[in-house]
């Protein structure tokens, strides 16, 4: 559906462009920032500190190739983009973002579509969609794994 409109592309944030990179992930973050506000919540992207962490974590796996980070592209208007990593044989698929207007369209579906292909294209064994139960998800037929959480307490000394 998307092709008979126009261009599709996807972009991915090649190693060493920085420019890419942050426009891609300032988009996931405008992206889920306003389906949060849609809802009434600011979401996890609304604060300054997870934004920066987030820019700072991207550039890092950039540098070692480990970033996975791409844009839909509709005759240049970005759509819908997905942000995750791969470590080893695995890439973990940890937020994405679409375009509420074009949402008949599906890009989040061809979005993440693209990330499982590049997923394979490097060669890694699996792609997890990271906890929660979306209803995307779905459409994937992911495999149940179990996670774990672990709390740790630093204890101070009376002294």
């Amino acid at each position: 559906r998307l092709a008979k409109l126009g261009t599709v592309e996807i972009q991915a944030a090649d190693s060493g462009d920085t420019e890419s990179r942050e426009e891609i992930l300032d988009t996931i973050i405008r992206l889920h920032t306003a389906r949060w506000q849609s809802r009434g919540e600011a979401g996890m992207m609304a604060d300054p500190k997870v934004r920066t962490f987030h820019h700072e974590v991207a550039a890092g796996f950039q540098a070692r190739g480990g970033l996975i980070l791409n844009a839909l592209r509709l005759d240049g208007q970005c759509l819908a983009a997905i942000y995750g990593f791969q470590e080893k044989d695995r890439t973990y698929l940890y937020t994405q973002g679409f375009d509420p207007e074009h949402a008949k369209l599906s890009p989040g579906v061809v979005i993440v579509g693209a990330a499982v292909e590049e997923t394979i294209q490097r060669g890694a064994r699996a792609c997890d969609f990271l906890r929660g139960r979306e209803p995307y998800k779905e459409h994937w037929r992911p495999r149940e794994a179990p996670t774990f959480r672990r709390r740790l307490r630093c204890l101070q000394s009376a002294a």
